[in-house]
């Protein structure tokens, strides 16, 4: 039965829909968990809140929508909240350890992290941006910083930090694929 079938009946009350709906989530998001995060425990906790965040949304499904873009916002949401928390309640890291940490999530190197060719070369590209741009990206991604909040903080508008992200996003891409040949 398409999982989309199962949705619909599992919003109509059928628990055995619900049931194999869950183990098909189940396996979609695992994968996607997997190799964002190191841990068994915290990709455990993660898929928790997933289904967590779909029950609860159960309701307000629309049929007329894709079931996978659904389940992978709720998905996604969940995992940044992980992350945020998890970043937010580690002790402040300084230097050359901020490298490793943000490029084991925001670009999801976790398993390069390891490769010191690798973090190399992600600090060398962090070099390369403008201080604004350095800042964002490690207040955003690093340190887990809303942007309403780095907005604050560096008192710029949500909107500048933003574009300035994004652009740093694109240098860093642009540098890695012209020296090295790969890509985020």
């Amino acid at each position: 039965m398409p999982i989309k079938d199962l949705l619909i009946a599992a919003q109509n009350g059928d628990k055995v829909a619900y049931r194999l709906f869950l183990e098909r989530v189940l396996k979609m998001i695992s994968p996607y968990l997997t190799c964002r995060l190191h841990s068994p425990q915290d990709i455990d906790d993660v898929v928790q809140e997933v289904l967590l965040g779909i029950h609860g949304s159960l309701p307000n499904y629309c049929a007329d929508y894709a079931v996978a873009p659904w389940v992978f916002s709720i998905a996604s949401r969940k995992l940044n909240t992980f992350l945020k928390k998890m970043y937010k309640n580690r002790e402040h890291v300084t230097g050359s350890d901020d490298t490793v940490l943000l490029i084991a999530s925001p670009w999801n190197l976790e398993r390069q992290s390891e490769d010191s060719e690798s973090v190399s070369h992600i600090r060398e590209a962090m070099d390369v941006l403008k201080p604004k741009q350095r800042d964002v990206i490690t207040l955003l991604k690093l340190q887990g910083f809303s942007v309403t909040e780095i907005a604050e903080r560096l008192n710029i508008s949500v909107s500048d930090v933003k574009v300035t992200a994004h652009r740093g996003y694109e240098k860093i891409k642009y540098y890695l694929k012209r020296k090295y040949g790969y890509v985020l």
